[in-house]
């Protein structure tokens, strides 16, 4: 398994021209960057969870990149996809 492709991300997103592709590409870049600094998983083996992270991570940049509202709005699904990448594998 790997990590998003770019045809994933749009097929997601719903898109189907190459106008945004660009910044869909730095979308995914992102996301990695962000799963890797919030839980520590570099993506080298991704699971079906840390590739729902991304996605949630670039539908929420995609959808909000052009908002001038500047309060924080929590994404309950996509904190809890990192809390799970985060501490994979440990025991209570």
């Amino acid at each position: 398994m790997t990590t998003i492709s770019l045809e994933e991300a749009k097929a997601y997103l719903r898109i189907d021209c190459n106008d945004e592709n660009n910044y869909i590409n730095d979308l995914l870049e992102y996301s990695k960057e962000e799963i890797k600094n919030s839980t520590g998983d570099d993506g080298s083996n991704p699971s079906y969870t840390y590739r729902m992270t991304q996605l949630l991570i670039i539908a929420d940049r995609f959808e909000n990149r052009g908002s001038n509202d500047g309060e924080f709005k929590p994404n309950n699904a996509l904190s809890c996809h990192l809390l799970k990448l985060k501490y994979k594998g440990e025991q209570p």
